[in-house]
């Protein structure tokens, strides 16, 4: 059976001698650049990117050499070389030339390309390391400019940025929809997750000992995404990107990450419900530790009280200070009569007032007492809107006691769910002149996120275990045939006339 390698080894001595004159010239065109320091960095620059072509070449030339030994997954029948096809690829480390074996199985006549199945190079020229820092340039600025940010030793286009971003964005989103519907089901029967279920995709959390009085911070947010449609008056149309974030905090604060172990983002084009639904299979997946430290859910009065309810029972739901004091201005410039100087008053006092234990109750009921008052000088609607002012008040008061939430160490503030909104939505999708196509917009939130939450390299990672696991499936049973067992029933042994070769470098084990 014919098992020749595509290429044989790079001749070392040529290359060593090839990088030798590469240093050669560089040095020569440095002694030219007199004292002229930024003329050192453009020669170097020159000269790392030269280097880098010769080096990818003679690694990737390396990798190919060695022999490997091949059986039909459909038959157990061992594979002959066929031919040697050449490919040029795009590395991390810049370009290369591939030369890669065709094999054929004798039985079933199929040819396989076990290179491209084991690095997923099917339909694409960039190896997955290459499409991984696209994605990770392309998590933070837009197409174009990620397209000449990689540039050197990643050529791509715009247009292949945006195919490698949906692909990237496709595995994440079946891994988040897998992860929901693991936890979750069919959500026929709503209610709290149990703990200790299994990681799906927090895998950058790490354990730490945690000070005395941590809390597990949920914030939830949006922002608005200008869209490409438009609406009756000819204006495009906006749409809401959600963020959502899990943190550590003491005494209300932040925990610097070295010390916390870790923070999670999540973004995307979500409705509440989606966003909830990610929230709590992204929660049994943190570590055991942190899921039994106390939860606090802070956010504005958007449609999330509710669902917090049904997934976070025992968290203690706030109202951001903040809004609450906006709210509390603006039902006092509608009930008081601007020259009595309430108004502004109220604005100005309305955060410190909230602040103090009973107080709320005490503006509230003046709030409701004036109210009758001031129906002769409101319009209707002006009237209407004093009214949801004050019962938006009454509705979130147990979720306004800011005193006792201090004491116990709660934060008061959605300022890391406003943070999260900038860093994601605003950040990425609110850059100058951008609009989005809703589809699209939620590719980059969604991978956003993971940048963010320092999840990109683990996605890459899980989807190298499925393509090593994949092209095992022309491996296995090796070891079994050297010992003279056969594969499968009815399948042939290795054939004598590679019985006597050395051992067939096996795929080593997926650590997944």
């Amino acid at each position: 059976m014919d098992i020749r390698t595509p290429c044989s080894p790079t001749d070392r001595e040529s290359l060593h001698a090839q990088l030798d004159r590469l240093a050669d010239q560089y040095l020569d065109a440095c002694s030219k650049c007199k004292v002229d320091l930024h003329g050192v960095e453009v020669e170097h620059q020159k000269v790392m990117v030269q280097i880098g072509e010769v080096l990818n070449e003679a690694g990737v030339r390396d990798a190919m050499s060695e022999e490997m030994v091949w059986h039909c997954p459909e038959c157990s029948q061992f594979l002959g070389y066929h031919d040697t096809q050449e490919k040029c690829i795009i590395l991390a480390s810049g370009k290369a030339q591939l030369q890669e074996g065709r094999y054929r199985c004798s039985r079933c006549g199929k040819d396989y390309r076990p290179v491209r199945m084991l690095n997923d190079l099917e339909h694409t020229g960039y190896t997955l390391g290459a499409r991984e820092k696209i994605v990770e340039t392309a998590t933070g600025i837009a197409f174009m400019p990620t397209s000449a940010a990689v540039r050197p030793p990643v050529v791509v286009s715009a247009k292949k940025v945006e195919k490698v971003v949906a692909e990237a964005a496709a595995w994440l989103r079946k891994e988040q929809e897998e992860g929901v519907k693991l936890f979750l089901g069919d959500r026929a029967v709503p209610g709290p997750l149990e703990t200790g279920t299994p990681a799906w995709l927090v895998t950058q959390w790490q354990e730490r000992p945690l000070p005395p009085g941590a809390v597990l911070t949920m914030s939830v947010d949006g922002g608005k995404i200008r869209g490409t449609a438009k609406d009756a008056q000819k204006k495009l149309e906006w749409f809401e990107g959600r963020a959502a974030t899990f943190s550590i905090t003491v005494g209300g604060k932040a925990l610097p990450l070295k010390e916390s172990g870790g923070k999670v983002y999540l973004a995307g084009k979500f409705t509440a419900d989606e966003t909830f639904d990610r929230m709590a299979a992204t929660y049994a997946a943190l570590p055991a530790a942190v899921r039994a430290l106390p939860k606090a859910l802070v956010a504005d009065d958007g449609p999330w009280w509710g669902r917090a309810m049904e997934h976070f029972p025992d968290a203690v739901q706030v109202l951001d200070l903040y809004h609450a004091g906006e709210d509390l201005g603006k039902a006092a410039r509608l009930c008081f009569r601007e020259e009595t100087g309430k108004p502004k008053l109220w604005r100005q006092q309305a955060r410190e007032w909230l602040q103090e234990e009973g107080k709320q109750e005490a503006l509230i009921a003046e709030l409701r007492a004036a109210l009758p008052e001031a129906v002769e000088r409101l319009s209707a609607a002006d009237y209407h809107e004093a009214e949801l002012a004050i019962a938006y008040l009454e509705r979130n008061a147990p979720r306004m006691r800011y005193k006792e939430f201090q004491e116990k160490g709660l934060p008061i503030s959605s300022g890391m769910g406003e943070s999260a909104v900038k860093q994601t939505v605003i950040g990425r999708c609110r850059q100058a002149g951008m609009m989005w196509r809703e589809e699209h917009a939620d590719d980059s939130l969604r991978l956003r996120g993971a940048t963010l939450s320092h999840e990109l390299p683990s996605l890459y990672r899980r989807h190298r275990e499925a393509c090593l696991a994949q092209a095992k499936k022309l491996n296995e049973g090796l070891e079994l045939a050297a010992r003279g067992g056969s594969l499968v029933p009815g399948a042939n042994p290795m054939p004598d006339q590679c019985a006597h070769r050395a051992p067939a470098r096996v795929l080593p084990e997926s650590p997944g």
